[in-house]
């Protein structure tokens, strides 16, 4: 399950609620699976196979909570991702910003990390639809 809160404290937690919007739009448009293997049947609701891939896609982006405390990142938490492991037991991963980076760039690293997700979620949709189409 991908999950948002509304409780705006930064910037970073008003990225992370703008990369939701535009990925569960995105989403929704798609038949739920952008970075997953699609399915010939109708998907009513987000699977962990699509947020699977979609956190190994962006692993450097979404940490667990083990992970965050080995690091000086920023962590919002405006966007997590549940996920199941091998076991059937849930764990949750976190979006996090790099501190330094942030530090150095400020809004400009924010505008970056939003357009990095945008490009590479606009690119496997269209490369979904090439696949589709036979091309």
């Amino acid at each position: 399950m991908i999950k948002t809160n509304k409780d705006f404290k930064n910037d970073i937690d008003c990225l992370a609620n703008n990369i939701y919007n535009f990925y569960l739009d995105t989403l929704k448009e798609n038949n739920y699976r952008i970075f997953a293997k699609d399915v010939n049947f109708k998907l009513d609701e987000v699977d962990e196979y699509e947020l699977n891939a979609f956190k190994k896609c962006f692993k450097v982006y979404l940490k667990t909570d083990v992970q965050f405390r080995k690091t000086k990142h920023i962590k919002s938490d405006c966007l997590s991702v549940s996920l199941p492991d091998f076991y059937n037991n849930y764990y949750t991963v976190n979006f996090i910003i790099y501190k330094d980076r942030y530090s150095e760039h400020g809004k400009k690293y924010l505008d970056d990390v939003f357009n990095l997700f945008v490009k590479n979620i606009e690119y496997r949709v269209k490369n979904k639809e090439k696949i589709n189409k036979g091309e």
